[in-house]
């Protein structure tokens, strides 16, 4: 059972977008492998929205904070008072399709985290496809090194944001995988408006770490796990000239 820790807010003046995010909410509300939903809220209008929820979804959510925009750290920080449980640190807009819980998720014992690139809300992934980088969702099994704190001091939609949480993990030695083709993540938000978006959005620097798309398998009782070529490399493989 998954523990979502997040963020929710409604939008000022931008009806599409608070129904992108009250549906996010909703859908993983309504997934029976999500234990409890951990939200830090933007402001009062946020939790009068959660406290108007049908009380069965109320019992499933639990307020952190009200009237902050949650850094990276503050996110790892309350995951770590969730001791072993599994824990999923996601943006608001990230909904999780799959009902049940894949069978490699007993390799979270093992210093193993799982860092998920999205597929889009209308069935299409070029972030997988065009493979970039992208990674809105990590799984682990709580706790994890209290150190990871003070290297992740940053806000989550910030290009190479997910990177250089990548960085850290990797240099706290963990094993970090994307089986993103077996547990999939969805992201609500129109790609168009998006798009608009994110040409403004800040950056960081980070190192070149890439986390590629990896297939787990089991074979004889035994885990293999198989590196994906990302679409674009296989375009480029067939269309190559001889």
């Amino acid at each position: 059972m998954l523990n979502i820790i997040t963020s929710f807010y409604i939008p000022r003046n931008d009806l599409a977008r608070e129904n992108e995010l009250k549906k996010t909410l909703n859908n993983n509300l309504l997934n029976s492998i999500v234990k409890k939903i951990h939200l830090f809220l933007d402001k009062q209008e946020d939790e009068d929205y959660i406290k108007s929820l049908p009380q069965e979804k109320q019992e499933k959510i639990k307020i952190i904070e009200i009237g902050k925009q949650p850094l990276y750290s503050d996110l790892f920080n309350y995951a770590n008072t969730l001791l072993n449980e599994i824990c999923m640190i996601s943006n608001g807009d990230i909904w999780i399709q799959n009902t049940q819980i894949p069978f490699f998720f007993s390799l979270l014992n093992k210093n193993f985290i799982f860092a998920l690139t999205r597929h889009e809300m209308d069935g299409s992934s070029p972030a997988i496809d065009m493979f970039k980088g992208s990674h809105d969702v990590f799984i682990f099994k709580s706790q994890l090194n209290p150190f990871l704190n003070k290297m992740v001091v940053h806000k989550q939609n910030i290009w190479g944001s997910e990177n250089r949480v990548i960085d850290a993990l990797i240099d706290l030695k963990y094993n970090v995988i994307n089986p993103c083709l077996q547990f999939k993540i969805i992201h609500e938000h129109d790609m168009k408006r998006q798009n608009r978006i994110e040409n403004n959005r800040e950056r960081l620097s980070h190192k070149k770490n890439r986390i590629g798309v990896t297939t787990i398998l089991i074979k004889n009782n035994r885990i293999y796990f198989e590196k994906c070529v990302p679409k674009r490399f296989r375009l480029n493989q067939i269309l190559k000239p001889n």
